[in-house]
């Protein structure tokens, strides 16, 4: 093996592990992060395995494994559907599965019956038939593969733009992080399938259309665990707002069983504490504790507290810490506290420490405040969620 092909080897090799390793992490994933981590996992696996038989070839290893040869050529008609199908996803996580999603696939179980023929054939005869026989139908094929993954790559982009603008916070980097990742492997999608009929038109190294695209996938799969790492995209669907009301009809915990407050009484109780909130904005004190809010609305620290529990969700600081983050979010958002260090902002906000203020945002979002206003500062105007209009 020359060094060239040396070299290749390694580098699809890593891109192989990385890839392994990255669909396993995703496929660890429970509960609600489980349904939009599923479609990555998967969507890495068809990448991976795309490297593996290229890797096959690199490594000059199709004369022992002669049945490698087109393994994965059906398997990019699937990368496509599956952007798509990540793309609702998180622009609505309670979408469920339908029957109408799996007709997204069509094009790749037809490829593959077509080469049912070729994948029947004994080994020895496999490289014979596939340049004698099926030279122009896997032509045909590469260009359809190209357009498809194109095509859907757009339609992607578009439907996770619907709702960018109006995105909370930490949807929002989720979006434009894809966004991002399908305008940027767009190019390279086209010069793939340029360079596999037009091989002349690059430099040596890049000659082969096969080894640039495994280069590219690798790419990818670097970028899906480097984004899993910085920030934890797979979880967004786990982060619900705090502040939204329980489920009405929840059992009381225990220590609210002897409460005389029922249904209309606390509804009118939360009505009234959102409302003085929204006011007198008491979380902007970071010495406010129960019994002060409870003076306020002339009522007993236990049922503000039973209240709060019961119809929001949370204690009583996280509550106060809920808005305190809205109120950050917002000036982040306005131009004219840019200029602003973040920690001016929290103190603002009520916050009284720099930890506390790193650990509660990124425990309530699923990022670091300054990731937040990275991705904030991207497009202005910013419009805030609807849920966040009560504070």
């Amino acid at each position: 093996m020359d060094s060239a092909s040396l070299i290749w080897t390694a580098l699809l090799f890593a891109g192989l592990v990385q890839g392994v390793f990255v669909s396993t992490v995703l496929l660890a994933n429970r509960g609600e992060a489980r349904r939009p981590g599923l479609l990555m996992a998967i969507l890495t696996l068809v990448l991976t395995l795309m490297i593996g038989e290229e890797l096959v070839d690199t490594a000059g290893l199709y004369a022992r494994w002669p049945h490698a040869l087109l393994s994965t050529f059906s398997l990019p008609l699937a990368i496509g559907p599956l952007l798509y199908l990540y793309a609702l996803r998180i622009n609505d996580p309670d979408r469920r599965w339908r029957a109408k999603d799996l007709s997204h696939f069509i094009p790749l179980i037809l490829t593959t019956v077509v080469l049912v023929p070729f994948y029947r054939l004994a080994g020895s005869d496999k490289l014979e038939v596939l340049d004698r026989e099926l030279g122009r139908t896997i032509d045909f094929l590469v260009a359809f593969k190209g357009t498809h993954v194109l095509a859907y790559q757009v339609v992607a982009f578009l439907v996770c733009g619907q709702k960018l603008g109006s995105a909370a916070c930490a949807a929002r980097v989720h979006f434009v992080w894809f966004r991002r990742m399908l305008a940027a492997t767009f190019v390279p999608v086209v010069l793939i399938h340029i360079l596999y009929f037009f091989p002349t038109l690059a430099p040596s190294v890049f000659s082969e259309s096969d080894r640039f695209g495994s280069l590219v996938v690798a790419g990818v799969i670097y970028s899906f665990a480097f984004a899993a790492i910085k920030r934890p995209f797979f979880l967004i669907s786990s982060i619900a707002p705090a502040t939204e009301s329980a489920e009405a009809g929840v059992p009381k915990p225990p220590k609210y069983r002897n409460s005389p407050l029922e249904g209309p009484e606390k509804q009118a109780l939360l009505d009234a504490l959102l409302g003085h909130m929204k006011r007198e904005r008491p979380y902007r004190d970071p010495e406010i504790g129960l019994d002060d809010v409870a003076a306020a609305l002339s009522v007993s620290p236990h049922a503000l507290s039973q209240v709060i529990n019961e119809l929001v969700g949370v204690n009583f600081y996280a509550f106060m810490n809920d808005y305190r983050i809205e109120a950050v979010k917002r000036m982040m958002a306005d131009p004219a506290h840019r200029h602003r260090k973040l920690l001016a902002l929290a103190f603002d906000a009520g916050f009284n420490s720099k930890t506390s203020f790193n650990r509660v945002f990124r425990e309530r979002t699923g990022m670091t405040p300054s990731q937040c206003r990275e991705e904030l500062e991207l497009e202005s105007p910013v419009v805030l969620p609807a849920s966040a209009s009560r504070f």
